[in-house]
């Protein structure tokens, strides 16, 4: 908030300061550093023609609000792999078909690694939980995979949660295919919790039927928005 009520004073000195800390605001977004609550409150806080109050503004609605914007941040920051999302999600879905044949948890860590799309790794989750499922002898491993990786801080537990909520919101479509698979994705979760890669603060946010509360929950909403988008 401090640099944001400086920018007046930047911009003297660096004229493109208004899209530099824009940047620099949605790059925090995006990789959780800043809650994207803070968009909002830091809105109400800031005088209306002050250059922090600009770069909230352009921030909103040139990155966040942007199609794909995740990725878009990545690449104005400098750190992209310049991958499609559809070819990093190939690339998701042929790691862990590996994975599900060697077992070699370490070479799977690299390789998500590899990606450099740690926005992304939610899809990592999704489609990791999606395969426990199609292929029930693999859970061990994929449980295996996800605690390293969360042990190891190279999925987030922002990011761990978000897989869970885009997975819950598939169950419906999921179940023509896998039957079983809501009763398997709420048979995880305890397993998730106790092996202490998935934030006890998703059960608390499911109801019984694994649907997640929509009133007052600003926050969760938020993430699905987001993750529509990637």
């Amino acid at each position: 908030i401090l640099l944001l009520e400086s920018a007046d004073d930047l911009s003297v000195d660096i004229p493109d300061a208004v899209n530099v800390l824009a940047l620099f605001v949605a790059r925090a977004v995006v990789d959780d550093i800043l809650p994207p609550a803070f968009i909002t409150r830091v809105q109400k806080i800031l005088p209306e023609s002050s250059k922090g109050l600009q770069a909230i503004q352009v921030a909103e609605k040139s990155y966040l609000s942007a199609p794909h914007h995740a990725e878009l941040v990545e690449r104005k920051w400098g750190g992209s792999t310049h991958l499609t999302v559809e070819e990093v999600k190939k690339k998701i879905t042929d790691l862990l078909g590996e994975y599900a044949e060697n077992g070699d948890t370490m070479e799977a860590c690299r390789c998500i690694r590899e990606l450099g799309v740690s926005f992304f790794h939610h899809e990592v989750v999704k489609r990791a939980l999606v395969l426990s499922m199609e292929k029930q002898s693999a859970e061990p491993l994929i449980r295996k995979l996800l605690e390293e990786a969360s042990d190891e801080g190279l999925i987030s537990s922002s990011q761990m949660i978000k897989g869970f909520y885009r997975m819950e919101e598939s169950l419906d479509d999921l179940c023509l295919d896998i039957p079983s698979a809501r009763s398997l994705f709420q048979s995880l979760i305890p397993k998730a919790i106790s092996e202490g890669w998935l934030d006890p603060s998703f059960a608390k946010s499911a109801t019984e039927d694994g649907a997640v509360p929509r009133q007052d929950n600003e926050k969760v909403k938020r993430y699905k928005e987001e993750v529509v988008t990637m």
